[in-house]
């Protein structure tokens, strides 16, 4: 009997190829198709589509994209979508991205009506959970908190890699749980 997966294998064209087609596509979705991780399919992407720079350069990167204006900020999980703009049309957008029995994370704050396509989210077994807005007052109490010394919010830092460990890290944390919460330390330079 012949495995499906190794005759969907050996159809498929070798990933830099298919990526020179067409670079379209949910880039997590890719690497679990081929079998890598995402930052392998992000180095097969056309020169044209990628940009890859050192983590030593992650502050001056975070201060330029304060000057690009509104970004879409959309993260991949076979089982989370998070939805940070809050624009209409993104939930629709967002279920297309998600995997089956996947959860939708609304984060994004959409002040204007926004219609949404059910049958894609029904067959799908889509979960939606909408985040908590914060008050001032839920503010002013983390900042007492942190100021009063009883708090130790380093105790739930159960780890911290450089900023070139980021997505290897992506990628075993969608089989091991065992961290409470990664720091990214850019200044930590390649690990």
């Amino acid at each position: 009997m012949t495995n499906l997966s190794d005759t969907s294998a050996a159809a498929r064209p070798p990933l830099a190829e298919r990526l020179a087609q067409s670079a379209d596509g949910v880039l997590e979705q890719i690497a679990r198709e081929y079998g890598v991780s995402t930052f392998e399919v992000v180095r097969a992407l056309p020169a044209e589509h990628r940009a890859i720079v050192a983590g030593a350069r992650f502050e001056e990167i975070m201060q330029a994209l304060t000057t690009w204006g509104e970004v879409l900020f959309i993260v991949h999980t076979p089982n989370i979508v998070l939805e940070c703009a809050g624009k209409p049309g993104l939930l629709n957008d967002a279920v297309q991205h998600a995997g089956l029995d996947a959860m939708i994370i609304v984060m994004g704050y959409c002040v204007t009506p926004d219609m949404f396509f059910q049958p894609p989210a029904i067959r799908q077994e889509v979960t939606l959970r909408f985040a908590k807005m914060y008050t001032h007052a839920d503010f002013a109490d983390t900042v007492a908190a942190l100021a009063s010394s009883n708090f130790e919010p380093r105790a739930m830092v159960t780890r911290t890699i450089s900023l070139d460990a980021v997505p290897a890290e992506f990628e075993r944390l969608r089989t091991d749980r065992s961290d409470c919460k990664v720091m990214i330390a850019p200044q930590a330079g390649s690990s």
